[in-house]
């Protein structure tokens, strides 16, 4: 859902982007089908695309510490989300692959670098691998990084779940609970339902913030 963007945090406490990071990140795209592989049998293990779920009840989502032995499938997942622009590219997959690997260690590096305090999850449903989310808290902020969920499992209601449960903590603690997008991606309405306002936009991102009742809404700088 999310797209991997080197940032930093200005005085309002907002995450902003590196454009020039994020142009290098945005160009670097690969392809789950070329590993073969869309959704995990077990915490670990990966098989093929499962018959679709139902929307699904809260209490069914869960989450776990991410361990290394989940690399092969934190690839898939982040593969998957790149998997629209790969098809527009036309490359071979030794070349997809290539590009995979540059990005997905870059990612993973800068998230561990910028957020050594993180949280870094994966959503399991049933106790199956569905997808991964990082997290970031702060003295004022609870910070999405990151939120990606396999094809098969999407639009699901696991977003709305795991969002909602980030705005109850930021709710009963008096945080403002932030996330970015890459402009172009999926729809906003999900943001919208959950009481997101677009905060700002710049040449590639969009900033969404949730403000809890009885704390000032974020006013974008003038200029």
């Amino acid at each position: 859902m999310f797209r991997h963007q080197t940032q930093c945090a200005g005085s309002d406490g907002i995450y902003k982007p590196s454009i020039a990071r994020a142009g290098f990140f945005r160009r670097v795209i690969a392809s789950v089908a070329a590993r073969g592989y869309e959704c995990s049998a077990t915490s670990h293990g990966m098989s093929q695309t499962p018959e679709p779920f139902a929307p699904l009840p809260p209490d069914a989502v869960t989450l776990r510490p991410e361990t290394a032995a989940d690399e092969p499938f934190l690839r898939a997942v982040y593969a998957s989300t790149r998997e629209a622009e790969l098809n527009l590219t036309g490359w071979d997959t030794a070349t997809r692959q290539t590009f995979l690997d540059l990005q997905f260690k870059a990612m993973c590096q800068g998230y561990r670098g910028m957020f050594p305090d993180g949280e870094f999850s994966i959503i399991l449903v049933a106790d199956a691998a569905v997808g991964r989310m990082v997290v970031n808290r702060s003295e004022r902020m609870i910070h999405l990084v990151d939120l990606a969920v396999l094809p098969a499992f999407r639009n699901r209601g696991i977003g709305t779940t795991v969002i909602g449960r980030l705005i109850a903590e930021a709710a009963q603690s008096q945080r403002r609970v932030q996330l970015e997008v890459q402009k172009g991606g999926r729809p906003r309405g999900l943001y919208e339902r959950l009481g997101f306002r677009k905060f700002e936009d710049t040449e590639l991102f969009e900033f969404w913030v949730w403000t809890p009742p009885g704390v000032a809404a974020l006013v974008k700088p003038a200029g």
